[in-house]
Parts: C-alpha cells; sequence; structure tokens
C-alpha cells in the first residue's frame, strides 16, 4: 500500500484515527485519519474574517483521498486553528477548538454526506438518515443535535411526523424535550397529525419539567 497526500504539519501530534467497526472497506473510508493542517489554505481563502476556512479535515488511511473538512466558524477568539486532538468513542468524536466552540460529530463521511444535502420530498433519504442515527448514533447529545440541523430543513408533513416519532427513541427526556422544541414552530404551522405525533413524542419524555417545555413550545 502507498499513497501521498500532504498532510502539513499533522504529526504533531494532534491527529486522531477513527475506525468504523463492520464495515467492508470498498472505499476506503473504514479507517479514517483526523487532522489539522496549520497551512493548509482552501483555494481562495484570503483573510482570518472568511466565512469558511475548513481548519480541520479527514483522509482515508487507507488511499489518501480526503473526505470531508470541517469549516471553523469565526467567533470572538484571535484563532481560527484546531491544535486538539479528537477523543474518538465509538462512533462519536469529541473536540474543541481554538474559536472557543467545543464539537461533537460522527466522522462517518456517509453520514456528514446525509447531514449535508438538502433531503427530497420522498422518505427515502429520510429513512436512511434517520435509521443511521438510529444504529450508528450512542449520544442522546449528539443526536439531538443532528435533529436540531434536521429541523431547518424544508420537510413535508409526512417526513415531520416520522421525524417525530423517530425522536421518541432517545433516552434522556432533556434531549428529546430540547429536539422536539426544535421542531415547535413547524409543527404550529402544520396539520392535527403533525401536532398528535408532537405530543405523542412528548408523552415518552420520563420528566415533568421536560415534558411540560416540550409542551410549551407548541402552545
Amino acid at each position: 500500500m502507498a499513497w501521498f497526500c500532504n498532510l502539513g504539519l499533522s504529526f504533531l501530534g494532534n491527529s486522531s484515527l477513527f475506525y468504523e467497526k463492520g464495515k467492508h472497506d470498498h472505499e476506503g473510508r473504514k479507517y479514517i485519519f483526523l487532522y489539522d493542517d496549520l497551512h493548509f489554505r482552501p483555494e481562495g481563502w484570503n483573510s482570518f474574517d472568511d466565512q469558511y476556512i475548513p481548519s480541520y479535515r479527514a483522509v482515508s488511511y487507507m488511499t489518501g483521498k480526503e473526505l470531508w473538512q470541517m469549516n471553523s466558524k469565526k467567533t470572538d477568539s484571535y484563532s481560527r486553528d484546531v491544535d486538539g486532538s479528537a477523543l474518538v468513542v465509538n462512533d462519536t468524536a469529541y473536540l474543541a477548538l481554538e474559536n472557543a466552540l467545543f464539537t461533537v460529530f460522527n466522522p462517518n463521511p456517509a453520514f456528514i454526506e446525509l447531514l449535508d444535502n438538502k433531503l427530497d420530498a420522498s422518505t427515502a433519504s429520510l429513512s436512511k438518515l434517520l435509521d443511521m442515527v438510529k444504529r450508528s448514533v450512542q449520544s442522546d447529545h449528539y443526536a439531538s443535535s443532528i435533529y436540531k440541523k434536521m429541523s431547518k430543513q424544508d420537510l413535508t408533513e409526512d417526513q415531520l411526523i416520522t421525524t417525530l416519532e423517530s425522536i421518541s427513541s432517545l433516552q434522556s427526556g432533556h434531549y428529546k424535550s430540547e429536539a422536539l422544541k426544535s421542531f415547535a414552530n413547524k409543527v404550529k404551522r402544520s396539520s392535527e397529525s403533525v401536532k398528535s405525533a408532537y405530543r405523542t413524542a412528548a408523552k415518552s419524555i420520563n420528566s415533568d419539567t421536560y415534558y411540560s417545555q416540550a409542551m410549551k413550545a407548541i402552545d
């Protein structure tokens, strides 16, 4: 096996390796090298104030092919670098960025592609994403953040109902409430069928406090 990829200064000690269990490595995605390139500058990069500066990247450990980039968002911090090493636990990576943000994500390229792509009007792409969340995401915190991102998409009523039903599978009452509340505005503008699906999901919350918060969001 031999490949070449410009990894910059990643071997200073801040790189991590993600291994996806049970996956056939037809596309070189089973072993993924996660790293920060201090000297990587995307095409068109001009200044610290640019909207998109992908300071963190992933390449296939087997082929050297770049699989994805992570934008380090501009904050009040003076830096948009990523010098920390991601802590990888099962399917989830935890990483503190120098822009003062702490990010939790699944390094699986297929998962990231599904999140980044706009869901079509059918239930096929949605079902694929929800199935991946159920099978692969073990952190309710991370799953909740995925649902929040999904709430910003244009979903049909059938898709809304399917998504609300999926949220019921979260174990944490807090994160279940947070995920539901992110859909509250859409639910309030939808039919009684969608509202009923929301109420049913809310009833599965095992905390009176979080249940009340979820229900108040659609009042």
